[in-house]
């Protein structure tokens, strides 16, 4: 069905921009605005997707990062 393969492509879309953007000093409202959302539709969004808030995410993200590069 072609509604299944658009909201696929949608949330790899959505995925792909988000992890785009992981190691950038872009806050949040940017990358909202990247995705073509307002602040609390990305935030639910990104919910829905990753399972936890954007914030924690992100900061889970770079501190795993930062450990690499210490390393």
């Amino acid at each position: 069905d072609i509604c299944s393969l658009v909201e696929k492509d949608d949330k790899l879309s959505f995925r792909k921009k988000v992890e785009t953007h992981v190691l950038s000093n872009l806050k949040l409202e940017e990358i909202a605005f990247l995705c073509n959302m307002s602040l609390s539709s990305f935030k639910r969004h990104f919910v829905s997707e990753f399972n936890e808030p954007p914030g924690k995410w992100f900061q889970r993200k770079r501190l795993h990062k930062a450990r690499e590069l210490l390393q």
